[in-house]
């Protein structure tokens, strides 16, 4: 059997020599860990441990910052259904709006609610929620805003922001400021803006408004035109309201007779600012959040005039710093001047029940009054507001 002749061995000159990892540097190597002194042992984990900590909690709070800033899903079973039972006193509406493929815009639920003796209510007012629960949670509140604003002269249409309560989609800046005006140009123009829209009525068993059974027709007042609208936002819709009466032009106007803002904010980095001090380092993760709402800087660019706004600040707010109010309302008159701002204080009130304190039922009752006259200033002027009522005085020739 032939047998193949063995190679030939390579001289040791020409093979190629072994590749060896070059020689660590005796001044950059660390020693391993079981080699340290017992007392640079516990120092590093003294010092690195609460490092990881802190960096696992920005993280943690930077990739989850929309479940922390609206707090849909709290308290428990906010977005279960059915929601509360309403009050024997109010008549409560569910209002679907459906969904609009070519805008982008997500299935809406919001409630339309009126005292149970009302019959053509003359004004709506259009809720706009703080970032926790949903508007169903707020029936107590709603009571008195009704008794504050003529029980029966008087109805609420709250929003129901995307990702909140029965309504689709996520919340977000932009998106939560579409679903406002979307409950607004509804209560401005009902009549454009019904088709489409299901009603169905929450009954005392509670609301479970998915049953295409319960739909009915809607509240005869919401086909009404000729009544006085207010925008009222609380809280993360106090900013909302700020949006949309600072808008753009090309985005349509706020069409609203009059703005209330109660107990909101600057903007959401200076939030972020007040709740850590500046020791903290979640202090500076400001910089980090992707829905800005920065009412100031909103307020400051806008030139145009808007509608009137009345600012409700709680003395005693334990959650949103006063100041901030204070800094929102200064701007404010700097801007258009003090004909179209106004401050109303309630005293010791708190940031989410202020409207258990006298000052508060006070404060919308001249509301109401002041919108009603601007409704008739705005009617007498074709629906346009003046621009010369918006320079300060300072300012005027």
């Amino acid at each position: 059997m032939h047998q193949e002749p063995d190679p030939e061995p390579v001289p040791a000159d020409l093979q190629p020599s072994p590749v060896s990892a070059p020689a660590a540097d005796p001044k950059w190597s660390i020693p391993p860990f079981r080699t340290w002194s017992a007392p640079v042992q516990v120092g590093a984990v003294a010092v690195g441990l609460p490092a990881l900590v802190y960096l696992y909690k920005c993280t943690m709070l930077v990739l989850f910052q929309n479940e922390i800033l609206y707090m849909r899903r709290w308290p428990p079973g906010a977005r279960s259904r059915p929601l509360p039972t309403p009050p024997k006193s109010l008549a409560v509406w569910d209002v679907h709006l459906p969904r609009l493929v070519s805008r982008k815009l997500p299935a809406l639920h919001g409630l339309w609610i009126q005292s149970r003796t009302a019959t053509r209510p003359k004004r709506v007012i259009v809720y706009l929620q703080g970032n926790g629960g949903n508007i169903a949670h707020r029936f107590d509140k709603f009571d008195r805003l009704l008794t504050a604003a003529g029980r029966d002269e008087a109805a609420i249409l709250a929003v129901g922001y995307r990702g909140y309560g029965l309504s689709r989609g996520r919340p977000g800046e932009e998106g939560i400021v579409d679903d406002a005006a979307r409950f607004l140009a509804l209560a401005r123009r009902p009549q454009e803006d019904v088709v489409g829209v299901r009603w169905s009525r929450a009954t005392e068993r509670g609301a479970d408004y998915e049953e295409e059974s319960d739909a009915c027709a809607p509240p005869p007042a919401m086909l009404d035109t000729a009544r006085t609208i207010i925008a009222y936002g609380h809280s993360l819709g106090g900013t909302v309201a700020v949006t949309l009466a600072t808008r753009p032009a090309e985005h349509p106007p706020c069409d609203a007779d009059l703005v209330v803002v109660e107990n909101t904010f600057t903007s959401a980095r200076d939030m972020v600012k007040a709740l850590y001090p500046s020791q903290s380092p979640f202090h500076y993760l400001g910089v980090f959040l992707r829905s800005k709402w920065d009412s100031l800087a909103a307020v400051r660019a806008h030139q145009d005039c808007p509608p009137a706004i009345a600012l409700v600040a709680s003395t005693a707010d334990e959650i949103v710093p006063p100041r901030m109010m204070k800094a929102l309302y200064e701007a404010m008159v700097a801007q258009w001047g003090d004909d179209r701002v106004r401050w109303f204080a309630v005293e010791e009130g708190l940031h989410n029940v202020a409207f258990e304190r006298p000052g508060w039922t006070a404060a919308w009752r001249e509301i109401v009054r002041w919108a009603e006259m601007e409704r008739a200033s705005r009617a007498a002027q074709g629906g346009e507001g003046g621009d010369a009522l918006c320079v300060p005085e300072s300012k005027r020739k």
